[in-house]
């Protein structure tokens, strides 16, 4: 059979991350999805060095390897360039995102230290906003697409069942996540299972997994906390919450007046363990 070169799986030829503050000036091959992330900002989108934070892409390319995240994505001229980076974040659950006059690059991961504790004076009045996901975006199975080198670069899948869910929910609801930079079923059990349960579970007092919809927020802050950014792990006492609570910031936007605006999800240990709750996945 012909292999279609669309879809042909390989490491691409980049510049290299050697520390956190050194971009390699020799060319290497790498499928380590920061390092490709690096080289679509440079080649892809002329972003130069100096605007780039080397520090958070060398911090990122150590977690993908340690997790076992890995990009294998054929490049061709005709694709869209924002279309490719949202490919290749797929892989390993990351955020691209501009801070203080940088490109900066983060994956959700296990074990993120909290960057900051917020209480109720530091939402202003009347903003926080405090939700559950709609029906349309719950699942009790999640099925992940990638790509099978081994079946002549055809597509396969993994599928995720929680029993637990489907009895509570009375009905099997499906979700299917289409990953195309994943060439191995074990990188492809890791994300479809994280993503399963960072749509429906979350953490008691005492950091239990319990079947409950993780919160997601978004409030408004003022100038003192500008320092936080995509990525960052914050914690919120709050009059509107049953207790204390860690967020991950999904999105942060300045206005004129200086009022920040913050898009959260809860952040939970529990998202990155496996369905017996016995040990984390990455």
């Amino acid at each position: 059979a012909i292999e279609p070169i669309a879809l042909k799986v390989q490491g691409k030829q980049i510049r290299t991350i050697t520390n956190a503050t050194t971009i390699a000036s020799s060319f290497s091959y790498s499928t380590n999805p920061a390092e490709i992330l690096l080289d679509l900002l440079g080649t892809g989108m002329d972003i130069a060095d100096s605007d780039i934070d080397i520090a958070s892409f060398y911090a990122a390319k150590v977690a993908c390897a340690a997790a076992g995240f890995t990009c294998h994505i054929a490049l061709i001229q005709q694709a869209n360039i924002q279309s490719i980076i949202a490919d290749v974040l797929a892989t390993c659950r990351g955020k691209i995102f501009h801070s203080e006059s940088k490109w900066k690059f983060k994956i959700d991961t296990k074990s993120q230290s909290v960057v900051d504790t917020l209480t109720s004076d530091d939402v202003m009045q009347n903003t926080l906003s405090i939700s559950m996901a709609g029906s349309s975006n719950l699942a009790n199975k999640m099925i992940l697409k990638y790509i099978n080198p081994a079946d002549e670069y055809l597509s396969a899948q993994v599928v995720k069942e929680d029993s637990n869910l489907q009895t509570y929910d009375g009905l099997v609801i499906e979700k299917t996540l289409d990953i195309k930079g994943v060439n191995n079923a074990t990188h492809a059990n890791k994300l479809c299972e994280i993503a399963l349960n960072s749509l429906r579970y979350s953490e008691d007092a005492s950091g239990n997994r319990v079947k409950q919809t993780p919160l997601a927020i978004t409030f408004a802050t003022s100038v003192k906390n500008a320092h936080l950014e995509v990525g960052d792990v914050i914690s919120l006492n709050h009059a509107l919450l049953d207790r204390v609570r860690q967020f991950l910031i999904l999105s942060t936007a300045t206005d004129q007046s200086g009022v920040i605006q913050i898009s959260a999800r809860e952040y939970c240990e529990t998202h990155f363990k496996n369905a017996d709750n016995s040990g984390y996945l990455i």
